[in-house]
């Protein structure tokens, strides 16, 4: 796919192409079906070529008026030893809200995956894979749940400037997740 076609869309069109050329571009990389040595290659450039301008993209999003879903940990909550728990969060959604004057929206979304998305993510983990396998599997977890319940409590919004000089960003990303866990 050109991707200049999609310089003159809606951002969410834009979005929505660079998600779905990542995908198909993984697909042929790791797909069970063998594949030529140039379907390979190609789908690697396609990978290549979508991490390449994703800062880019990143940045533009967080200057636009567009809402934002982050998973300040860097992805969805794992189950250990039975209990689901985030990763550690990061520091870089304190420090966008602060450079480009957002507000962040605290949203605690309660609800758990299927038991194969957490074996998937453990196998991992003990594999020592550092691609995050268990990501494909989410728009699946997403269709099995169609009929699930599950509870979100919504904040109340923070503003850039509530990010005030007495932590760090990494001590604000603590406070937030601790703030998020106690709604």
């Amino acid at each position: 796919m050109d991707g200049e076609l999609t310089l003159n869309a809606p951002k969410n069109i834009t979005c929505a192409c660079g998600i779905d050329a990542l995908s198909h571009g993984l697909e042929g990389v790791v797909a069970s079906v063998k594949s030529p040595k140039e379907d390979v290659e190609k789908s690697m450039q396609c990978v290549k070529l979508v991490l390449e301008n994703l800062p880019k993209l990143i940045d533009d999003a967080f200057k636009s008026d567009d809402q934002m879903i982050i998973f300040p940990a860097g992805l969805c909550s794992r189950k250990n030893h039975g209990v689901i728990k985030d990763r550690e969060w990061g520091k870089a959604f304190i420090k966008k809200s602060i450079d480009t004057d957002r507000y962040i929206v605290p949203v605690h979304f309660i609800g758990e995956n299927s038991k194969r998305f957490y074996r998937v993510a453990n196998l991992c983990k003990i594999l020592k894979i550092k691609f995050n396998l268990a990501m494909l599997f989410l728009p699946d977890e997403l269709y099995r749940a169609r009929n699930g319940k599950y509870k979100v409590i919504i904040g109340k919004p923070l503003p850039p400037s509530f990010f005030d000089s007495s932590k760090t960003h990494l001590e604000w990303a603590q406070w937030v997740k601790e703030h998020v866990y106690s709604m």
